[in-house]
């Protein structure tokens, strides 16, 4: 399997898979919590899927992936500075100037964004429309965020008392011998990324950062806008959401206005039919889960760099 380089993006790590001669580009957007070890088995899977002929960037979130002194500084205030999701939109469309810079120019370029990313593919879309392809939108929370179910339990650590409970906890966690923290992690649902999870616990304000977006997320996401649809018309636009109401986050509810804001169409045989239309919703016939990166990478890079060679690379023909 091909391993990625790291490098620093506006002060945020970032994760490369650099093709010797790219026919596609693409960038991918984490969700929330922006933990780029969290995806890197998804992304190595989609890269040896497109026969590394396509070159993948994915950066971290400010202030909760690894970040340096040189980024730049925060700009939301609740109730004290912090990282917030404008923050982390600009952030990313300084990773798609620098991925543009990475290939050349007539490269095709598209954007992937998961759960809360996939809100932020959106605006990189409203924002550099004429750079951008397609759009894949993986698990979406792109509209109506106080309305999914999880988001009623999340609500909770916004409480001060729960908040500072929470951050107590991180700061005896990152204290504590390093296979303690495995054995704790082993115990919980991300026993399947125990490196990325102790590196998220243990990173000061990391975990404050992503409650804090989540504030911001309650305030931004609601209706998609008609300005940003009418940006998506000319493009590719492919959704894949969780079985019926499995996911919390995204419920049939957010997939159905979805589907009538972007006018999707519903494609469901994505491994063995051509796409009915450049604006497609697929709805998980697996019961793949929400957080797909910890257990699901293959599955799901399956599906997506069928999209990709389905979308077309340029003049030359299809990928592989």
């Amino acid at each position: 399997m091909s391993s990625p380089s790291t490098l620093f993006v506006g002060g945020v790590r970032a994760r490369l898979w650099r093709a010797p001669r790219p026919r596609a580009a693409i960038l991918f957007i984490c969700g929330n919590p922006g933990v780029t070890s969290y995806y890197t088995e998804y992304l190595t899977q989609l890269y040896e899927a497109l026969h590394g002929q396509c070159t993948i960037l994915c950066k971290g979130s400010l202030g909760i992936d690894e970040t340096r002194p040189e980024a730049p500084p925060p700009t939301g205030v609740w109730p004290y500075r912090y990282y917030g999701l404008e923050d982390q939109i600009a952030s990313q469309s300084m990773a798609l100037d620098t991925l543009r810079d990475l290939v050349p120019p007539s490269t095709p370029l598209f954007v992937q964004g998961h759960s809360l990313g996939a809100f932020m593919a959106l605006q990189l879309l409203n924002m550099h429309a004429d750079q951008i392809r397609a759009m894949y939108l993986l698990f979406p929370a792109i509209c109506h965020i106080a309305q999914a179910p999880q988001a009623r339990i999340t609500r909770t650590f916004l409480f001060m008392p729960v908040f500072a409970l929470v951050h107590i906890m991180c700061w005896i966690l990152s204290r504590i011998p390093r296979s303690w923290l495995y054995w704790i992690i082993g115990h919980t649902s991300l026993r399947y990324s125990p490196d990325a999870t102790a590196d998220l616990v243990t990173r000061p304000y990391a975990v404050a950062t992503a409650v804090y977006m989540f504030h911001d997320e309650l305030r931004m996401i609601k209706d998609i806008p008609q300005h940003v649809a009418e940006r998506a018309k000319d493009k590719v636009v492919r959704s894949y959401w969780g079985q019926g109401d499995s996911d919390s986050w995204s419920t049939s509810f957010h997939r159905r206005h979805a589907e009538s804001a972007l006018h999707l169409d519903r494609w469901q045989n994505v491994m063995h039919t051509a796409p009915p239309s450049k604006h497609t919703s697929t709805e998980c016939q697996d019961a793949l889960p929400h957080a797909f990166c910890l257990r699901h990478s293959e599955a799901i890079a399956r599906i997506t760099s069928r999209w990709v060679q389905a979308d077309g690379p340029g003049p030359h023909g299809p990928l592989g």
